[in-house]
């Protein structure tokens, strides 16, 4: 199963509850299976710079900021993407990340019962993208008992 962090919206409070499995009113139980693999922003200096210039160009968002990040779009991906291609990642610019993986995701997942099992960074094709990876977690078992031992 593979979960993308970004998809999930609410705060890592409310997130809880799904991450141990005792959500069950949701039709996507996401920790629930013996491994997941989530991908995620990491957390890095990079990604919390960027963070914090998508929340400052969501406050000034404008037809004039709009046609700016076009502007640069075009230069640094002119030669491989189409006008509305560029047009449609526009709004990716003023959308900060929810979460990213950080040591407070990683000790839920862990008191959930996951133990992080492999982090593969992922190539990022743009510098306006932020850095990816995705983590494979394995469901630690636990009260395991041996009947007729």
């Amino acid at each position: 199963m593979t979960i993308g962090l970004v998809a999930l919206r609410e705060q890592d409070e409310q997130l809880k509850p799904k991450i141990d499995g005792r959500d069950r009113r949701r039709h996507l139980q996401i920790w629930t299976v013996m491994n997941a693999v989530l991908w995620h922003e990491s957390d890095c200096a990079y990604n919390r710079a960027f963070a914090a210039l998508r929340r400052v160009l969501r406050v000034l968002r404008s037809s004039w900021s709009d046609e700016l990040i076009l502007q640069l779009g075009r230069l640094m991906h002119g030669r491989e993407m189409t006008d509305d291609g560029l047009r449609e990642r526009v709004p990716y610019m003023y959308a900060p990340p929810v979460r990213m993986m950080n040591a407070r995701l990683a000790a839920m997942a862990a008191s959930a019962g996951l133990r992080q099992a492999a982090p593969y960074p992922m190539a990022s094709t743009s510098l306006s993208q932020l850095k990816h990876r995705v983590t494979v977690f394995e469901r630690v078992a636990t009260n395991t008992r041996l009947i007729g031992v």
